[in-house]
């Protein structure tokens, strides 16, 4: 194993004032990238940004093809860690709650797949783990062991690595399609649910489901044994990943563990756009809960439910005011949503569709080891 601080080079973000912000890009002006612009599937993205004074920002803080964004520093501990590569040069810098890592005297490749990986959760996870501490320092990163082969052997593994992220490129163009499958679906049998043009009796979600908050965890009840907890980072294009799991040794009341038929939704989060993100729960194969920033949503309802909380017709109900920013959902915002209940023989209908939709999804595995 290598000391990680042996093969890359820390830089700090841009600090600016509120009187160094543009409205909009301008010649004068450089977009500045945040937390906010590293997706849950460690990618860069450009949405969102802020437009900072040319004169605040150094050259080196310019990203580059190989540099690794970083939360370095985050309301919340689920954000702290989050890292995303960039492919290419990019003509932007970033803020000084990130930071960047580039790699030096490795494969670039290979470190940035390092920082997607779950001993580098895990690592930052307990690095982190204090009361309180909602930032990863310097010293952090640079201690951080990494199994680093010789050159050769890194070329390799970043080919299998590659070979990889297309399989999950591919699944997640493939569940993008069927949900949208879905959600046309659930127009043509049930009609918009804000119009409610079929008439269908309107209920309050309270009448037809349960739903609340998860366990509440200390530090020192994280272990390498024990039950695992749901959290916002274990849902991914609308599934369960497991990539990157917690558990926790501690007692878990009855009522906090999952079942088969639940929907796992992201209830409170540091960036607004994760909050109201669900998955279903099916097919486990040992016992888990959830975290405190987590909901469950039990209903006899499920395919329904489950395809109702992706549509606008949700947010639209819990938006406070006339902003759509929504930063968490609480069982009092769903006490308030009424919303169209078919007739059980539609509903029944529209699960065995979705049951069949399902079923023509592409065997992750076998797509992978192809």
């Amino acid at each position: 194993m290598a000391r990680l601080g042996n093969y890359i080079r820390q830089v700090r973000g841009v600090s600016y004032k509120p009187g160094d912000l543009f409205d909009g890009p301008s010649p004068d002006a450089i977009t500045v990238l945040r937390a906010n612009n590293i997706t849950d599937s460690g990618e860069i993205t450009l949405d969102d940004v802020v437009w900072v004074a040319k004169e605040r920002v150094k050259e080196q803080q310019l990203i580059k093809a190989g540099d690794i964004l970083v939360c370095a520093s985050s309301g919340s501990k689920n954000l702290v860690g989050k890292a995303a590569q960039a492919e290419k040069d990019l003509d932007v810098a970033f803020g000084a709650f990130c930071k960047v890592v580039r790699p030096m005297n490795a494969n670039k490749k290979y470190i940035g797949y390092f920082f997607q990986s779950p001993i580098y959760r895990r690592s930052i996870s307990y690095a982190s783990a204090g009361v309180n501490i909602n930032n990863i320092r310097s010293e952090d990163l640079d201690a951080l062991a990494i199994d680093l082969p010789d050159a050769d052997e890194q070329a390799m593994r970043v080919k299998k690595l590659e070979k990889l992220a297309r399989s999950i490129a591919l699944r997640k163009k493939q569940l993008d399609k069927i949900d949208l499958l879905i959600k046309s679906q659930f127009i043509e049998m049930f009609g918009d649910p804000q119009l409610n043009e079929k008439a269908w009796e309107v209920v309050p979600l309270s009448e037809i489901a349960e739903y609340y908050n998860g366990l509440t965890y200390r530090p020192e009840d994280v272990a390498d044994s024990g039950v695992v907890v749901l959290r916002s980072s274990n849902i991914q294009n609308s599934e369960l990943d497991f990539s990157d799991i917690v558990r926790v040794s501690c007692d878990v009341k009855s009522k906090l563990f999952v079942k088969d038929g639940d929907i796992l939704m992201c209830s409170r989060n540091g960036s607004a756009k994760l909050v109201g993100k669900v998955a279903p729960i099916k097919g486990l194969r040992e016992d888990m809960t959830f975290g405190a920033f987590m909901m469950i949503i039990r209903s006899q309802y499920p395919e329904y439910l489950l395809t109702y909380f992706k549509m606008s017709a949700f947010r639209e109900q819990i938006k406070v005011g006339a902003t759509t920013t929504i930063n968490q959902i609480t069982s009092n915002m769903l006490n308030k949503i009424r919303l169209p209940l078919p007739t059980k023989a539609a509903l029944d209908k529209f699960a065995a569709f979705v049951e069949q939709t399902d079923k023509s999804k592409i065997p992750f595995e076998l797509e992978v080891a192809a």
